[in-house]
């Protein structure tokens, strides 16, 4: 995956969830809703309860892009999700 093409698939909740999964000790989308209330301001109950549910998307999302995978009953950040994570720092 070139550049371009990573930038283009580059957004916030996919940098976020990135951001969990290379922090480590993520098995599912339920820790990564939880880590992901824990980094942000107050939301409403309901976006609270759809937080899993996003989160799971996110998980399938970034494994769908090689960004990450499973490792020992673990998410794993993959060298091309470090790239990823890289570029959004430089993308401006």
């Amino acid at each position: 995956m070139d550049d371009a093409t990573i930038r283009r698939y580059l957004s916030e909740p996919r940098l976020a969830v990135l951001g969990i999964v290379s922090a480590g000790g993520v098995r599912d989308a339920g820790d990564v809703a939880s880590a992901w209330l824990e980094s942000v301001s107050p939301i409403t109950p309901a976006h609270e309860r759809r937080l899993p549910r996003i989160a799971g998307q996110l998980l399938w999302q970034l494994a769908n892009l090689g960004w990450i995978e499973r490792s020992d009953d673990f998410w794993a950040i993959t060298r091309l999700g470090r790239h990823a994570r890289d570029l959004a720092s430089v993308r401006g």
